[in-house]
């Protein structure tokens, strides 16, 4: 009867981590919603990393603009579950940024007024390289950001 019962999980843990691998295989963008919960508009930048360490597909792209007490859905094409997402954000006129600090991120081109996107960790031409904070993806692919007042 152990062994049955030993079997039996050992197919159950299977078919669970199957299933996983499986949605994360079917995400073909990467959908991330942002939510603006205070009083001015928040651009945002995105940035994927390798975690093999080969950067010919790094990439950093913005601005994604975001109305105060909006919400909206961003999607990228070529999602991949190798690779680690990162976010930057600063509100109008510069007075909040969301960034990540104490070397808990990545660091990724910007360009400082302008739409920009870096391919390969290239150096965005009047840009500048910003410390981006992590971002959660889940397997299917999505993620959530809210930028909040503290």
């Amino acid at each position: 009867m152990k062994n049955v019962k030993q079997k039996l999980f050992a197919v159950m843990l299977a078919c669970a981590l199957a299933s996983l691998f499986t949605r994360a295989a079917l995400a073909d963008a990467l959908s991330v919603t942002l939510t603006n919960k205070t009083d001015a508009k928040v651009f945002v930048a995105i940035a994927g990393v390798s975690s093999g360490g080969e950067s010919s597909g790094d990439f950093s792209k913005g601005w994604y603009a975001v109305e105060p007490g909006q919400s909206r859905t961003i999607k990228l094409r070529d999602y991949s579950p190798v690779f680690e997402y990162y976010f930057y954000a600063t509100s109008k006129g510069g007075k909040r940024v969301w960034e990540a600090k104490g070397g808990n991120g990545e660091s990724c081109w910007i360009h400082p007024k302008n739409a920009f996107e870096s391919k390969g960790g290239r150096k965005v031409s009047g840009g500048k390289r910003v410390p981006f904070r992590h971002l959660s993806v889940g397997t299917d692919g999505k993620a959530k950001i809210n930028f909040v007042v503290k």
